[in-house]
């Protein structure tokens, strides 16, 4: 691994509240969220350079609430607009698959089956 010595402010750490140890993981965590925000690295080397786990980048990333997702607006009114296009072209009908049909039979009472065994301890008066 590449190691670096980079100046800072003296006012810096004491700004961030900070001590050089907690700045020494800082910097590279933030250095990654950066580039990985700005799309010019992805995840998974984002968070080797954090020193971090795929789960644990994404875990630290919403913590601070970063916004990593970049919508480009015309891409985003057109895919709106194909959608939109898409939906008045061809209603989508529900399907249902029907491989058990004819295999399975429902009893009458199946919607108040075990009302009393389930419903008695939660206060629930049967009927």
């Amino acid at each position: 691994m590449t190691r670096l010595q980079i100046a800072l402010p003296d006012t810096i750490l004491s700004t961030l509240r900070q001590t050089p140890q907690q700045m020494e993981h800082e910097l590279p965590l933030a250095a990654a969220i950066h580039w990985y925000q700005q799309g010019r690295i992805s995840m998974e080397r984002a968070a080797e350079v954090a020193s971090l786990s795929r789960p644990e980048f994404l875990a630290e990333i919403a913590r601070r609430k970063v916004d990593v997702f970049v919508v480009d607006i015309p891409d985003l009114r057109q895919e709106i607009a194909m959608a939109e296009g898409a939906a008045l072209e061809a209603p989508i009908k529900p399907q249902r698959l029907g491989f058990l049909t004819g295999e399975i039979a429902v009893p009458d009472d199946f919607n108040t089956m075990g009302r009393t065994e389930i419903g008695g301890p939660f206060g629930e008066s049967p009927g």
